[in-house]
This record gives structure tokens, sequence and C-alpha cells, in this order.
């Protein structure tokens, strides 16, 4: 009976090594992701958001959408600035108005007026001067008011 009792240990130890063992461990778990900073290109206030956290995400996934009327204002502005100086080039290529040409022509013809009533006044002080009719002072006065006009 010794020899049954050790041929049965025997036979259980030959089964037990001999059975397939399993190396893996089967177990419910939570695994976290990897965190990743998001950047944009531009900065400014988030005014939708399209994913929450946890949701997968992909490169270039739309997220988020920034607002934008700052930018809109400013492109606005600039854009104002372009039309306005294009059209005083505009101005600047079609040349003078005519309200400008006219008003240059008034000055000239004034212009004309006081240099002939001063070449005037200055023949005149001359004559009278050579004629000893008049101060020195009173025929410099004259010359100077030709010179100058």
């Amino acid at each position: 009976m010794k020899r049954i009792a050790i041929l049965g240990a025997f036979l259980l130890l030959f089964i037990s090594c001999s059975k397939e063992r399993n190396s893996y461990i089967k177990l419910s778990g939570f695994v976290e992701g990897i965190e990743v900073e998001v950047s944009s290109k531009i900065s400014g206030r988030i005014r939708e958001i399209y994913v929450d956290e946890g949701d997968n995400v992909k490169e270039d996934d739309l997220i988020a959408v920034i607002d934008s009327t700052d930018y809109e204002i400013q492109k606005k502005q600039i854009e104002a600035m372009v039309e306005s100086a294009l059209a005083n080039l505009r101005l600047l290529e079609r040349g003078a108005r005519r309200e400008d040409i006219r008003v240059a022509e008034e000055l000239l013809k004034q212009a004309e007026a006081n240099l002939r009533n001063a070449e005037r006044d200055w023949n005149r002080a001359k004559r009278l001067f050579e004629e000893k009719s008049i101060t020195e002072k009173q025929w410099e006065d004259a010359r100077t008011k030709y010179e100058f006009a």
C-alpha cells in the first residue's frame, strides 16, 4: 500500500507539473492617457470648445474656436487706412483740383498787381528823388517795397 501511495503522490506531482500554466492575470482597471499641452498660433478668448476632458483627439482635430472680434476690428482699421492712402494717391495722381488751381491763379494775379504797383511807386519815387522832391528815406522805402514785391 505504501507503493500505491508513493505512486499516487508521484502521479499527482507529474500531472501538476505537466499542466499548461497561464502567465497572465485578467483584471479590470483604468489607464490614464498622456497629458499634452495644447496651444494656438494666435492668442485670444475661447468662444467655443468642441471636446470634453478625456475625449480622444488626433492631430489637426478642431478642439476650440478663438473669438476673432478683436482681429476683425483691427483688420477693418487697416483696410480703412489702406483705402484712405489709395484715395490720397489717386488725388495726387490726378493733380491739383480746380479750386486749388483757381486760388493759386488769383494769388498770382494779386502778386503781379502788387509788383506793378511797387514798380510804379519806385519809378515815381526815383524820379521825385532826382528832382529833390522827396527825401532819401522816402526813396529807399519805395525801393525796398519794390524789391520785396
